[in-house]
């Protein structure tokens, strides 16, 4: 849960934050949500992706291992994924398909990576 906070932040904030720091600013539900909804794969930074890159070659940042630990983490591992995929596409290298995102065999509504940001805080928001 911590590397996924971490992973988020680096996204929102501009740098992966501490537990506790990360905790503060998740705990303003409203503005954490319009900082969520702010990010879009046109403002990642070469900075913030390279600041990615330790947590998503992970073998554990994926969210089907993450979801049976907790499933609001799992679903911003998602996000996260989804970001970084939308900025690949961006940039003109979609065609590169980033190593670490196999192809998933999920329907698109039960995919996670289609969930926007507001979405996805509206579903956290019912949790």
């Amino acid at each position: 849960v911590t590397m996924v906070t971490s992973a988020v932040m680096i996204l929102v904030e501009g740098q992966p934050l501490p537990w506790k720091d990360a905790k503060k600013i998740m705990a303003n539900g409203e503005l954490f949500l319009q900082k969520l909804v702010a990010v879009s794969p046109d403002t990642v930074t070469p900075k913030q992706l390279k600041a990615l890159m330790p947590y998503v070659r992970s073998p554990v940042f994926r969210p089907e291992t993450i979801v049976p630990i907790c499933l609001c983490a799992a679903k911003f591992c998602a996000w996260v994924l989804g970001m970084l995929e939308a900025y690949r596409w961006r940039s003109g290298q979609g065609h590169q398909r980033l190593s670490l995102l196999e192809p998933r065999q999920t329907l698109a509504s039960e995919n996670p990576l289609t969930m926007s940001a507001s979405a996805l805080g509206s579903e956290l928001s019912a949790s």
